[in-house]
């Protein structure tokens, strides 16, 4: 798999570009605040709908604009696929694929395949557990797009839940369930998907940790859920 070009138009610095690639290593080289960054930010926000440095859309447009548009051609097994997003912050993005609209974005997930190295990655070490679980999430839809509309979905059932729990703090937290066809979903998406993943992760974890620090302790990995407490299943 690789991504014959990257195209963008309003998406940081960038008012348009289209840049052509080849298999293999290609190498940017420009002054500092030239943009090259924001290139390989586009091409990873392109495989994940979500960028590296930044939490929302808004700063991915360029000032100025009202949208922002990414494509990409990505080449597999002698096969191209065209892949269009457009990022409307406050609004609903748009995605096409070859050119065809699609109902959602997220069903663009997993088509292209990215691995990112930046200096934000060490907020994954030094970050609070929100960051590692971020990680494992974005990881857990590259093996299995599906499941970022079942994400979806338990961030909003999240969000209502808590809304509610605000809004009524006298009665008992079991009275207040996490919307009841989801609880379901929940248990698949971490006993039959994030579950299995874990052997993948942490062997690659615990070779790598020695080669990055000095540290003489053993690497501890745990998955601890409440799951069962938030919920009504049993």
């Amino acid at each position: 798999m690789y991504l014959r070009f990257i195209a963008v138009r309003d998406f940081r610095s960038w008012a348009s570009i289209d840049l052509p690639l080849d298999p293999g290593a290609t190498v940017l080289v420009g002054r500092n605040g030239i943009g090259k960054t924001n290139l390989m930010e586009a091409a990873g926000y392109l495989a994940t709908q979500s960028s590296h440095r930044v939490a929302g859309d808004q700063p991915l447009v360029r000032r100025g604009v009202q949208q922002a548009v990414v494509r990409g051609a990505v080449v597999h097994q002698g096969r191209e696929l065209l892949l269009e997003i457009e990022i409307n912050p406050g609004r609903a993005n748009r995605a096409r694929l070859n050119r065809s609209p699609l109902t959602r974005p997220r069903d663009l997930l997993g088509i292209l395949r990215t691995v990112l190295f930046a200096p934000e990655d060490l907020a994954i070490v030094r970050g609070d557990p929100g960051e590692r679980r971020q990680f494992l999430d974005q990881l857990l839809i590259m093996r299995a797009p599906r499941l970022a509309g079942v994400k979806a979905d338990y961030e909003r059932a999240l969000k209502q839940r808590n809304s509610l729990l605000k809004t009524a703090a006298d009665k008992p937290r079991e009275n207040i369930p996490l919307t009841g066809k989801l609880a379901p979903e929940l248990v698949i998406v971490l006993f039959e998907k994030v579950f299995p993943m874990l052997p993948v992760v942490v062997p690659v974890s615990m070779k790598m940790v020695p080669r990055v620090t000095a540290e003489l302790a053993p690497l501890i990995v745990q998955f601890v859920t409440r799951l069962f407490e938030a919920s009504p299943i049993r």
